[in-house]
């Protein structure tokens, strides 16, 4: 079965891409790379690109498991000779019309990277439904209600105007990677339009790893009118950035706590700022502004952190970024998660339990109250006025999300849409013609 136009939903973390098929139908593409990974879906796939001083390119899962192959590979000067790119969605806006890498000679815009990605997504689609090569033009694209790039900067900066320039380089990614019918649609609409049972008022509400987006509609049968929209830009890398705080960070001699503690050696300036799983990264990543490992740890005396930094510093922190995602979907049903990690050979690990969890959300639990509480406001609702509430999103699985949700409506059906491909199929639905006025 041909397709007439793709969906593609470009995710902090993952991506997926589905069908809209010459029948009327809508069919997301399978990646099928899970089982090799910690991945909880088959149909989507990292929103990484791998690079490497030879000049090649990769998204997806290919990226993510070459890279994880070679992450030691180092060239004839000591450098690593291979870089793995994430979080590119949570940079747009702000760093939209800069150069974003520049690594042996290549330079690449973010608008360049953000079409490696959707390149490779369309191959997939291309393979699964047969298409040939650049035949399909169209394309329904997913973008946050409010991109997190236009929170994250300073009050100086509009953030309508960071908005509308993440939302333009999206566009143009897309128009790079061989589409020239681009229709663009928010998340949290097409969440709200992945709706298939009940009538009356409906809050849609897609909690990923980086935003949330929230929708307010009315649903008669199978069909959804959307009234009103919002969003924030908090989400699940926020809860990893608590986690680490309060069971990693410590152990690390990372936070103030830790200030006149003789066991743990103070920080050379460059690392007493270090509070945060995010703070963390940005130092695993950034290898060109980092000094010499085996130097700081003789000079500073902090062995053991800069050992596992050293240790992640090859995989910029991505076994210990997954691991933290696996635990807080396990502390669903389970009471306590251990994770574990290796540094110099010896094997160490940490406990992350309900209430660490509890801790790292309530940091951003008033953002998504008064996300809920407005867009009720905007519509003139209560609580009690909403007959179903649907989740989706990553987080959304989240237990300590879905107990707030049911305290804070708990009149209504809640109802868990697939977290991953949901808004996916929303796209998809759009592209039908659904829920246009």
């Amino acid at each position: 079965m041909t397709s007439i136009a793709y969906a593609i939903d470009f995710g902090t973390t993952n991506s997926g891409i589905a069908g809209i098929t010459s029948n009327g139908s809508v069919e997301i593409v399978p990646h099928g790379e899970e089982t090799q990974t910690d991945s909880t879906s088959e149909f989507v796939s990292p929103s990484n690109v791998y690079l490497s001083e030879t000049g090649q390119q990769l998204s997806g899962w290919d990226a993510l498991l070459t890279y994880l192959s070679g992450v030691r590979n180092r060239n004839q000067a000591g450098e690593y000779s291979s870089s793995l790119i994430s979080g590119l969605k949570s940079d747009l806006g702000p760093h939209s019309d800069i150069n974003y890498f520049s690594r042996w000679g290549y330079t690449y815009s973010l608008e360049e990277l953000v079409a490696f990605v959707f390149q490779n997504l369309r191959k997939r689609a291309e393979d699964h439904f047969g298409d040939s090569t650049g035949a399909v033009k169209k394309l329904i694209l997913g973008h946050p209600v409010v991109f997190v790039g236009a929170h994250s900067v300073q009050n100086s900066v509009d953030p309508v105007q960071l908005h509308n320039a993440a939302l333009a380089t999206l566009v143009n990614a897309a128009r790079r990677a061989g589409f020239t019918q681009i229709e663009t649609c928010d998340e949290a609409t097409a969440a709200a339009l992945h709706n298939s049972t009940g009538n009356g008022n409906l809050i849609s509400m897609d909690f990923g790893g980086g935003t949330f987006d929230i929708a307010a509609a009315r649903i008669d049968g199978s069909e959804s009118e959307v009234y009103a929209v919002s969003g924030v830009g908090v989400g699940g890398d926020d809860i990893d950035s608590g986690i680490f705080t309060q069971v990693i960070a410590p152990r690390l001699g990372l936070g103030d706590d830790q200030a006149g503690n003789p066991e743990i050696p103070d920080l050379p300036n460059r690392y007493r700022k270090i509070t945060t799983f995010s703070d963390f990264l940005k130092i695993v990543r950034n290898l060109d502004a980092r000094p010499d490992i085996s130097q700081i740890a003789e000079r500073d005396g902090n062995e053991r952190l800069y050992e596992l930094i050293d240790l992640l510093e090859g995989s910029r922190g991505i076994n210990l970024y997954r691991s933290l995602g696996l635990a807080k979907a396990k502390l669903s049903e389970a009471q306590a998660v251990a994770i574990k990690y290796n540094i110099s050979g010896i094997e160490s690990k940490v406990i992350i339990n309900r209430d660490v969890l509890q801790n790292a959300f309530n940091v951003v639990q008033d953002d998504l109250r008064f996300t809920i509480d407005g867009i009720l406001k905007d519509m003139n609702w209560t609580y009690t006025d909403v007959d179903t509430v649907v989740l989706t999103g990553g987080s959304s699985q989240l237990h300590c999300f879905q107990e707030l949700v049911s305290d804070m409506f708990p009149e209504s059906t809640l109802q868990q849409n697939d977290p991953f491909t949901s808004v996916l199929y929303g796209l998809g639905l759009y592209g039908l013609g659904k829920g246009r006025k």
